[in-house]
């Protein structure tokens, strides 16, 4: 089992379309997958902002960014897994993910959670 102790490390999500038909997009960051209702004719900068007004929901990190850029900030140590961005209701909006600051701090542990 991997887990990267360190915390304060971003990644940030790029929204590259804007939705074409109202629906859902789901971002899944650390595992946990949030789906979130996109409108019709939004451009990259609302969908950025419709992502922020859910921060909420995402536990483990902090949201920022502006317009049609996410970061996702960890503050929780952990299991980090890679960070998914998913048009699950068709809308044509679509986005990619970058880790912005690799961890530093790695550490394997047992099954147990015992360092090794």
């Amino acid at each position: 089992m991997y887990f990267d102790k360190s915390l304060g490390k971003a990644i940030w999500v790029k929204v590259t379309n804007g939705a074409a038909t109202t629906g859902n997009i789901t971002i899944t960051v650390n595992g946990a997958a949030i789906n979130i209702g996109v409108n019709a004719s939004a451009t990259p900068a609302p969908v950025g902002d419709t992502i922020r007004s859910r921060a909420s929901v995402f536990n483990g990190g902090t949201l920022g960014g502006t317009d049609a850029t996410v970061t996702f900030t960890k503050v929780i140590g952990g299991v980090a897994s890679s960070p998914v961005f998913v048009d699950t209701g068709s809308t044509g909006a679509a986005g990619s993910f970058a880790i912005t600051t690799a961890g530093a701090n790695p550490v394997w542990a047992d099954a147990t959670g015992a360092t090794v």
